[in-house]
């Protein structure tokens, strides 16, 4: 059921993202949490754009039509995948999951653009 849930979003996602190149530009550069513990870098390559984690781990994104949020499948920690929605909201990019409600809450992970 999960699954089915996240190809939904993905897909809907997927869709509204073949617009709004320029918006989705925002969410480029590097990161920070504010205490620094931890970072995310969100670079273009051709046409896609990735997610650097700070363990130098790269996802690709699929970013929504207005460049708001951009979700992403994590794999390579561990058993299994995960998938998580970046979310940006004035100067700040929100970490969210995808909870066993099947709704998309806010993680701790709070990043602000570094300058």
């Amino acid at each position: 059921m999960r699954r089915i849930a996240f190809l939904t979003v993905f897909f809907i996602m997927l869709l509204t993202s073949l617009a709004g190149a320029d918006e989705k530009d925002n969410l480029l550069g590097v990161w920070v949490l504010k205490d620094n513990a931890n970072s995310i870098k969100i670079i273009k390559e051709g046409d896609l754009y990735f997610v650097i984690e700070f363990v130098n781990q790269k996802h690709e994104l699929f970013i929504s039509g207005d460049g708001t949020r951009a979700i992403f499948m994590e794999y390579g920690k561990g058993e299994g995948w995960d998938t998580s929605m970046l979310q940006l909201k004035g100067k700040t990019i929100t970490r969210m999951s995808f909870s066993e409600n099947y709704e998309w809450e806010p993680t701790q992970y709070v990043f602000y653009k570094k300058q």
